[in-house]
């Protein structure tokens, strides 16, 4: 493969610069709102495990708020390894419910 070839397949991928700080900056939010989302519930584990587990001790109650964070966050990067999987697999536009425009 030329030169002249591998420049010409390097320019049609070419995003521009404005395209890429809205990317970083949309997944920057996502990211702050989900770690917003598992400190809050942390915070809160106490309580939920009161409200959600009841049982004779607060510390199964408290266990079982635990369990369920725990689940939460392992389940994230295994649905993006399955997610990945996926897309590889059938093409990106099959995967994600809410096709991108």
């Amino acid at each position: 493969m030329t030169q002249a070839a591998t420049a010409d397949q390097a320019q049609e991928h070419v995003v521009s610069e404005s395209e890429v700080k809205r990317a970083v900056a949309a997944a920057g939010l996502g990211n702050a709102l989900e770690w917003f989302d598992f400190g809050i519930y942390s915070y809160m584990a106490a309580t939920i495990g009161y409200v959600f587990f009841p049982s004779e001790s607060g510390t199964a109650s408290l266990i079982g708020s635990f369990a369920v964070f725990a689940i939460a966050f392992v389940a994230r990067p295994l649905g993006a390894f399955i997610s990945a999987r996926s897309a590889t697999r059938s093409g990106a536009t099959r995967c994600w419910p809410i096709p991108s425009s």
